[in-house]
């Protein structure tokens, strides 16, 4: 396949590495999110080093990104001498200390695994220590903080009452049966905790809440999963370009869209990983989905911030929709904005409720999330609900108008960020 040059096209996105307003912890972070360096990346990273590097900003910003662990692999193999030795230990304490939860996590789910193929039941795994074994050469390289598991929903009331058998417990313990229907309807999972062995486990029935429209049917999904070898067990996931499909939606479903650094690298790592990916089967996976714009603002994401090289013509196809190359471009310019926890919720939901619908490329999603998002019990995050009591009845106005025209940049400009 030909070459593309998405430099051509990106230019806000194609210039972030090198913004005279990107600090340098930023621009090192950038070049350690990488599990293989070469020749030149490392002379870039020792380049960086020469700056005037404020430590603690950069473990504060890897911190927030679950960066630490790569920080760590990249600087203690590639130029240990440039890192003060306080920092290089306590770099290396996370990294013990992240390894050892994967750890845990890999054998609770092992454990989990195990009591559900005892009871018939069929779950997919996805993120945590799987997809760390599934992409890094190294597992503990990717930082993984719960395990989310997907079952159908016939088997959610049995699985839940199992994991609750096992020690877990659903927050809040006095939730009454009405409020657990409230969320078995309107949600996507259940938060369940076990004091024992502090592992939190979302289990999964929808890939995404009502709130984001996300036809993924689990019957068609269940015939996709391949086994693969984990931890002396067998665990079900999908093929790579399915994989893809789903991380792009991961990335874009949350209230800050793309918020971690490391959800950009799980995308960048899969397409450099799987150069024999079926795109073709991704694309009409997505566009199936109605998906396909979320697919675009990863697959630039990871092209702009990670140097990926998926073929021309898919990027090519990703670079020429116009709206994923905006909403990829303000989500790369923001994702270090030194403010971006100091903004007022109130202040931050309309551009992010405008976001998740011009996210959609058909209009009965954009109507169906704008329905969803602007219903103040039924918003999908508890952020969303909190804002949309401040918010004025003229304020709903850019978001109807992004909604049927997702395209139109009139009304809604003001509440750009």
């Amino acid at each position: 396949m030909g070459k593309f040059d998405w430099r051509q096209i990106m230019p806000g996105l194609s210039s972030l590495n090198l913004a005279p307003d990107i600090c340098p912890e930023t621009r090192l972070l950038l070049g350690c999110a990488r599990t293989c360096i070469d020749f030149e990346k490392s002379g870039q990273i020792k380049a960086c080093l020469q700056e005037n590097v404020s430590w603690m900003r950069l473990i504060k910003i890897a911190f927030h990104h679950r960066m630490m662990p790569l920080l760590y692999g990249t600087l203690s193999s590639t130029c240990p001498e440039y890192v003060p030795q306080t920092v290089l230990e306590l770099l290396h304490d996370h990294f013990r200390i992240s390894a050892q939860r994967n750890q845990l996590l890999a054998g609770e789910l092992v454990t989990i695994l195990t009591l559900f193929k005892m009871h018939d039941i069929s779950v997919m795994s996805f993120k945590g220590p799987v997809l760390a074994t599934f992409l890094y050469r190294n597992p503990a390289y990717r930082e993984c903080g719960d395990l989310d598991l997907l079952i159908r929903k016939r088997d959610v009331s049995r699985a839940k009452n199992l994991l609750i058998a096992h020690g877990y417990h659903l927050p809040p313990r006095d939730a009454t049966d009405r409020q657990q229907a409230f969320i078995f309807k309107y949600k996507h999972s259940y938060n369940l905790f076990s004091k024992v062995t502090q592992v939190n486990v979302d289990l999964h029935w929808r890939f995404t809440s009502r709130a984001i429209p996300f036809g993924l049917d689990l019957d068609s999904l269940w015939k996709c999963l391949d086994p693969m070898s984990f931890a002396g067990t067998t665990v079900l996931s999908p093929p790579p370009d399915i994989l893809l499909v789903l991380l792009c939606v991961h990335g874009a479903k949350h209230f800050n869209p793309w918020e971690r650094l490391i959800w950009i690298c799980d995308v960048a790592k899969l397409i450099e990983i799987y150069q024999q990916m079926n795109w073709e089967r991704a694309l009409g996976y997505a566009d199936q989905l109605g998906s396909k714009r979320m697919l675009f603002v990863g697959i630039l994401l990871a092209s702009a911030l990670m140097e990926v090289s998926p073929p021309g013509e898919i990027l090519q196809m990703a670079a020429t929709d116009r709206i994923a190359r905006i909403l990829a471009t303000q989500i790369g310019k923001r994702i270090f904005a030194e403010n971006r926890h100091a903004t007022r919720y109130d202040r931050k939901a309309i551009p992010n409720l405008l976001f998740h619908l011009r996210m959609r490329e058909r209009l009965r999603d954009r109507l169906s999330t704008f329905l969803q998002l602007t219903h103040r019990k039924l918003s999908f995050d508890v952020t969303y609900r909190k804002s949309l009591k401040t918010l004025p009845l003229q304020a709903y106005l850019p978001l109807l108008s992004y909604t049927l025209l997702p395209g139109f940049d009139g009304l809604g400009s003001q509440f750009q960020e």
